[in-house]
């Protein structure tokens, strides 16, 4: 009896999801949806787990949010389940009008010889030790410095924000005041009109770019008051920038280099070096001609500068060499193609982020009351047009982009505040399925001043004021600062700061019947409000009636 040997084939198992190789995974954490999907394969086993903390949350906020990735990338942050869960909150807050609030005011004490405030008629302000009187610093008109309200001009960066009120410079580090002023300087003629954070990462030390009316520009560091909060510190000059004593209309910054508007007719441009305290106009365009005025000038990637002025030709972009600016424009936007205008005037300018890093689209609002979005690559004068219905006229005084997704717009009447969503409707790359997806909304920074616009009567007390400065000091939005006259304004996006100062604001958004909503108390943010065309509206907006 022969007996014939056992041939054992060995079965290959099915590949599963822990086997799959790194790309493939890369590939399907691309089309996941929404982060609680994420999460849930995270938890099936040891290997994904491992794999999402490693990439897969870095590799959703790449797919989900292409547009603001590159600014998380480039603050250095590596915990990328944190950015998830804010992006993801921002994203949902931001499509159902979810927000908080607040008029800031510092409380900042700088003691002063009492003979100082017996000379103007103050009274008592505060408590007399040593011959000095303390007196609070405030940003409303007639209680700080100033009998009148000064222009805020912002910038902000992770925790640090920056305020230009009036001549006196302040910076907020977390929770924590501090003002830098000089008594030589004077109100109107000293007053902040440019001013750009450097690098407030760098250890304790924040750094600015500092301009002003009487003709200074300068890098400043205020690293000296960060010892002891809501007191008075003093800036220490790194550098001088030339401008020939001219008004410093505007500047902005760019790595080491440093562009401006000086007076009425220069656009200069400065190169910082280590070491270098004097730093002289190293190229400049001279617009001599009586029709046109430069008033703003952005970077719109490292090899190319846009100019914002009054003119036939209110937008001029010009290349930036090793050798300095381009003899002429590499593109102009002509009035009567983007505005239907012989002339009219361009002040904020604002590029729209890339990951490529090229500049190629930007934003720009216009005086006639639109916001267009240019792209250099297409012969076309601009891409897309902006306007809010209800405010169709009004000049455009700032603009802050948020990625690709949104922009927010400071009006010129009405203390309004806009945003614009901007991401193609069936499209978008993440959104809320419940949530609102109209075009924008927009909010009053007073309810007497959404009284006035709607017919109602309201005190003389509170003024409006246009909205001249916006900033935020993360990627997603999350915090956002506007200045208005003599005041400045924080909006939390993500709902965390609650607090007894918070304002109820009244909103509209951008459709063909215009209704009016108010701000219910902060108990119900975050809740599912009432049900419109697309979705759900935060828990705390009330309807008030239609215009």
């Amino acid at each position: 009896m022969s007996t014939n040997p056992t041939i054992t084939i060995a079965r290959e198992e099915p590949p599963t999801l822990a086997t799959l190789p790194y790309d493939l995974l890369h590939a399907i954490i691309a089309h996941i949806p929404d982060a609680a999907s994420l999460a849930a394969l995270s938890q099936s086993c040891t290997q994904l787990h491992r794999f999402a903390n490693q990439k897969g949350w870095r590799i959703f906020v790449q797919s989900r949010f292409p547009s603001i990735y590159p600014d998380i990338l480039a603050s250095g942050v590596d915990e990328w389940p944190v950015y998830v869960r804010r992006l993801t909150a921002l994203s949902k807050n931001y499509d159902r009008r979810a927000f908080t609030a607040e008029v800031l005011d510092p409380e900042i004490f700088i003691p002063h010889p009492t003979r100082y405030y017996r000379a103007r008629g103050r009274g008592s302000v505060g408590a007399i030790r040593g011959g000095l009187q303390w007196h609070r610093w405030s940003l409303a008109p007639g209680k700080g410095r100033q009998s009148v309200g000064f222009h805020p001009v912002l910038d902000a960066q992770g925790d640090t924000l920056a305020v230009g009120a009036g001549q006196d410079l302040l910076v907020r580090k977390g929770e924590r005041w501090w003002v830098f002023e000089d008594r030589e300087h004077k109100a109107g003629r000293d007053d902040i009109t440019a001013l750009r954070l450097c690098n407030p990462k760098h250890g304790e030390a924040v750094r600015a770019l500092v301009g002003r009316a009487s003709g200074v520009l300068g890098v400043v560091s205020l690293a000296a008051a960060l010892g002891t909060a809501g007191g008075q510190g003093v800036a220490h000059t790194e550098a001088t920038l030339e401008t020939r004593g001219t008004k410093v209309r505007c500047a902005t910054l760019l790595g080491d280099t440093v562009a401006s508007i000086l007076g009425n007719d220069v656009v200069a441009l400065h190169r910082l070096a280590e070491g270098n305290a004097e730093v002289g106009i190293a190229s400049e365009v001279n617009m001599w001609s009586p029709k046109e005025q430069p008033w703003s000038v952005q970077f719109l990637g490292p090899g190319l500068v846009a100019v914002g002025k009054s003119s036939v030709e209110p937008i001029a972009v010009y290349a930036v060499t090793q050798t300095g600016f381009s003899k002429t424009p590499v593109r102009v936007f002509e009035a009567q193609e983007c505005a239907d205008a012989k002339m009219s005037s361009v002040h904020p300018i604002a590029s729209l982020p890339d990951i490529r890093g090229t500049g190629d689209v930007f934003i720009a609002g216009w005086y006639t009351g639109s916001t267009l979005v240019h792209d250099l690559r297409s012969p076309a004068p601009f891409t897309a047009a902006f306007t809010d219905p209800l405010d169709a006229n009004s000049k455009i005084y700032s603009l802050l982009p948020i990625g690709r997704e949104r922009f927010l717009v400071g009006g010129a009447r009405h203390s309004l505040f806009k945003i614009f969503d901007i991401r193609m409707p069936g499209g978008r790359v993440y959104s809320s399925p419940t949530s609102p997806s109209g075009t924008g909304w927009a909010t009053y920074l007073s309810t007497n001043a959404a009284n006035a616009s709607f017919g109602h009567r309201h005190r003389a007390s509170e003024r409006e004021s246009p909205v001249y400065s916006l900033a935020k000091g993360d990627a997603g939005g999350g915090t956002v600062f506007a200045g208005v006259e003599g005041a400045l304004w924080e909006f939390d996006f993500l709902g965390e700061k609650r607090s007894d100062k918070g304002k109820s604001c009244v909103m509209y958004e951008f459709e063909e019947r215009t209704r009016l909503w108010k701000q219910g108390p902060e108990e119900l943010l975050g809740q599912e409000g009432e049900q419109g065309a697309w979705g759900s509206l935060d828990g705390r907006w009330r309807s008030v009636r239609s215009p």
